[in-house]
């Protein structure tokens, strides 16, 4: 026994769905209203409607946000820095076969 499959069903069109951006917990529209249409790559027809960030929706997203102290930043980068050479060290210790100790 063989299945067939008629492709010639037609299914009724899903509506568009119409998305929003998420800025600061909050779900909105592009602040211009810019959409761009997201096309099923089944039947090549628009199924959602996602807005485009602007870049005043990028720096509202930012709004409230502390600044970090590039100074702390980079004295963390340097304490990471050097974990990451005692790692590299150690790793090199062991593939050598030879012993290390504390």
């Amino acid at each position: 026994m063989t299945a067939t499959f008629n492709s010639t069903i037609a299914l009724p069109k899903p509506p568009i769905k119409q998305a929003k951006l998420y800025i600061n917990g909050q779900w909105r529209s592009a602040s211009d209203g810019k959409t761009r249409p997201t096309i099923s790559p089944i039947n090549k027809t628009a199924i959602a409607d996602i807005p485009e960030a602007s870049e005043q929706d990028n720096d509202s997203e930012h709004e409230g946000t502390p600044q970090t102290d590039s100074l702390h930043d980079s004295s963390v980068n340097h304490a990471l820095i050097a974990i990451a050479q005692e790692v590299a060290e150690l790793l090199k210790t062991c593939l050598s076969g030879t012993s290390w100790s504390n």
